[in-house]
């Protein structure tokens, strides 16, 4: 399909929202998805200008959110190339991701904030950026309890917060300086296994960090909160807590 040149006109009908339907562009960004998942196929959709309209579709206020989940899935296989995610950087490609990771709506924080991270594992100039560019409000902005995201959203969010956060000093006294201490309190009490998990690292590490850190989660009421999780069904949550 490729050799025959399939690549260019599903660009064009995922870039074309005025003539082509949002059914029609679905279907594109999941062709495009599929086809990605072969890493020889990746350079032909930026070939044809389709990192541009990936990042469009994602930005797009009309885009569905079948549309948007589907087109971050393509620039996450894109991102698995190295030489394409190097391109991608260039092209400002992080700059563009936190500025997603700031909409409201879940789906474009949450595809922008798991590509970001996943660009970053292994690139320290990319996590550097992205921290620069201020991917850590985004975080917390997902992590906030009164805000109405779904706990996948939490668990995605408090994995990056552990990645991002414990890079450097100054985004550590960034998560103190907020109220995210009493966010992971929260969640503590009330976070389900997967958001519990990631929750525990992320104290485990604070507590490593400095004496200071470990008497402020003594003074927000840490070791009750702990200590009723050595009762968790889960025996991972439980030696975690311990």
């Amino acid at each position: 399909l490729v050799k025959a040149g399939v690549i260019a006109p599903l660009v064009q009908v995922l870039e074309n929202a005025a003539n082509a339907s949002e059914l029609a562009r679905e279907r594109a960004a999941q062709a495009l998805r599929e086809l990605t998942e072969n890493s020889d196929n990746v350079w032909a959709v930026c070939a044809h200008g389709g990192l541009t309209t990936l990042l469009h579709a994602c930005a797009d206020a009309d885009s569905s959110s079948k549309l948007i989940s589907s087109s971050f899935a393509v620039l996450r296989n894109l991102s698995r190339v190295e030489e394409v995610k190097m391109f991608m950087v260039e092209q400002g490609v992080v700059t563009e991701l936190v500025k997603l990771s700031q909409k409201k709506e879940e789906v474009r924080k949450l595809g922008a904030v798991e590509l970001l991270h996943a660009m970053a594992l292994d690139d320290a100039d990319v996590r550097e950026e992205a921290v620069r560019m201020g991917v850590i409000q985004s975080l917390l902005q997902l992590i906030y309890p009164d805000l109405p995201y779904s706990y996948k959203a939490r668990e995605v969010a408090l994995a990056a917060i552990w990645f991002f956060c414990f890079s450097s000093a100054n985004s550590l006294d960034d998560l103190i300086s907020s109220d995210a201490l009493g966010w992971l309190l929260f969640y503590l009490n009330n976070g389900d296994y997967a958001v519990l998990e990631c929750t525990l690292k992320i104290l485990r590490h604070l507590s490593e960090v400095s004496e200071e850190y470990n008497r402020m989660m003594g003074r927000a009421g840490y070791l009750s909160a702990l200590a009723s999780l050595l009762g968790a069904k889960s025996c991972r949550i439980r030696e975690m807590a311990a």
